[in-house]
């Protein structure tokens, strides 16, 4: 696994979680909704957070889906918002982003902006790396089993 990517990435994460006191939650994912990293300012299990992951992709590349039937050019970014918390997610390179902040925090867009260029790049540098392919594969296999003998 390429860790020096993986701790740039979670760098950038925890440095934008700093950015804005209004950030509660980081989650990167690939485009397949697998959580890639995350930073949080409060302890939750990983499995929450890689739903939350895998939730928020899966709603922006539906959405991406839905502008391209439309003709419309790519989406940028999903706010959805609810009584006590935002949600934004974007794209970045290959991977998604998804903020989940208070109802005040405004300045995602600028902090989405300032890191896009360094984390598309650790993104990629991640994905390609061969021993996360191993990975994915084994995960589609034994899910793949689990079906077959349930």
């Amino acid at each position: 696994m390429d860790l020096k990517a993986l701790d740039g990435i979670n760098k950038i994460l925890k440095k934008a979680l700093r950015a804005d006191p209004g950030i509660k939650k980081v989650i990167l994912t690939d485009r397949t909704g697998s959580t890639i990293a995350h930073a949080s300012k409060s302890l939750e299990y990983l499995v929450e957070i890689d739903e939350l992951g895998a939730i928020a992709s899966h709603i922006f590349l539906g959405n991406e889906q839905l502008g391209q039937n439309l003709d419309l050019d790519s989406v940028n970014i999903i706010t959805l918002e609810y009584d006590e918390g935002k949600l934004r997610i974007g794209a970045c390179g290959n991977g998604i982003v998804c903020f989940y902040t208070d109802e005040a925090s405004c300045m995602v867009r600028l902090i989405m902006k300032s890191m896009e260029s360094e984390l598309k790049e650790l993104i990629d540098r991640y994905l390609k790396d061969p021993i996360v392919d191993v990975i994915k594969l084994n995960k589609m296999v034994s899910e793949m089993s689990n079906e077959i003998n349930p």
